[in-house]
């Protein structure tokens, strides 16, 4: 079994799905799965393995039903249960080859599955992921599976500018992000102050609109991710007054997602798990709960890190009042930030 890890952008998921890719062509006859928890990444790694018709790529839930077996998806002891379950009415090799990514949101249990359905001395599995990007759970990445565990680790951080990865690392010691001296070079994160919540999305769509204006982006290169969900309504509301073209895009709706529609996309933090835009308005880290050192606070923090490790060279942060995170990115250098008040220094506003 091998392991990828790395920070965002250095390329595991491409480096994984060359490896579906390759394994497909040399075996035509085999079985191959691409895995995921999310939904919404789906779409994305379909696209990357289509030329081979006997890849396929399943959530967890849709893996295991395929083998018929009921999974829990929500309770990890469960799902030791519900797996010791199917060996016992004999559960047998039908798979040629699993590669997992977001591998840090799998349950053991669900990797365990992978690895009972596998034929031996074939592809065997591959996985990939990144511990600090565990947004659903926190189980890391260090999984009781009997296959010996072999790790690949990737360097450099390709997606995001070093601007943007220095702003991302100051969220925290534990969110540094390793590699970002080697990342390019790119213009400075904006962070805008706005009074209220109404306010923050006003001035997302007044950034849109100037960026559209000026012929340097078009609508699909923009996301725009809220760390909370009920801030997805007010956002699409100031774009639709602005008359920008948008799609508020839900988790139900990740087979139809299609990132090429010229469209702003609109998306909670976690739904944006795995993909990247030019350009990322990441809306409400004032929401984030200042880091105690609890599981379920930390992994709320990891929000901010997934949400700006989504841009490629333009982030721009909108917060409406103080918290740790905000005090530790406000206090980065002016190369590295550049600071902005709504509606102030907005004139044409």
């Amino acid at each position: 079994m091998l392991a990828i890890t790395g920070p965002p952008g250095s390329g595991k998921t491409l480096v994984l799905c060359a490896r579906a890719n390759r394994l497909a062509e040399q075996h035509p006859d085999w079985d191959i799965r691409v895995l995921c928890y999310n939904r919404m990444l789906a779409p994305y790694l379909k696209k990357l393995t289509s030329a081979h018709p006997n890849i396929r790529v399943n959530t967890v839930g849709n893996f295991s039903a395929s083998l018929g077996v009921r999974m829990s998806l929500n309770d990890p002891d469960r799902a030791w249960r519900d797996l010791d379950a199917a060996v016992r009415r004999g559960l047998v090799p039908a798979i040629d080859a699993v590669l997992i990514d977001e591998w840090q949101d799998f349950y053991p249990a669900w990797t365990a599955l992978a690895e009972r359905v596998l034929r031996p001395g074939r592809g065997g599995i591959v996985v990939a992921g990144d511990p600090k990007q565990a947004l659903y759970h926190d189980l890391g990445m260090d999984k009781p599976v009997s296959i010996p565990l072999k790790t690949l680790t990737l360097t450099r951080p390709y997606r995001s500018t070093r601007q943007i990865l220095d702003v991302t690392s100051a969220l925290g010691k534990q969110l540094d992000v390793e590699g970002r001296d080697h990342a390019f070079e790119g213009e400075p994160v904006d962070l805008v102050w706005a009074t209220t919540s109404a306010d923050q999305a006003a001035s997302v769509a007044r950034d849109v609109v100037l960026l559209l204006q000026s012929g340097a982006r078009v609508p699909q290169d923009i996301g725009v991710l809220v760390t909370r969900k009920w801030a997805m309504g007010g956002v699409a509301r100031a774009l639709d007054e602005a008359d920008v073209p948008c799609h508020v895009v839900y988790p139900s709706q990740a087979e139809d997602l299609d990132l090429a529609e010229p469209k702003v996309k609109i998306l909670t933090v976690h739904s944006a798990k795995g993909l990247e835009f030019d350009v990322v308005f990441l809306v409400g880290l004032e929401q984030l709960p200042d880091p105690d050192g609890t599981n379920d606070v930390d992994r709320q923090g990891r929000t901010a890190y997934v949400g700006a490790t989504r841009a490629r060279d333009q982030l721009v942060l909108s917060y409406s009042k103080d918290n740790a995170y905000l005090e530790r990115i406000r206090a980065l250098p002016e190369a590295t930030l550049r600071r902005w008040v709504w509606p102030d220094d907005y004139p044409e506003a």
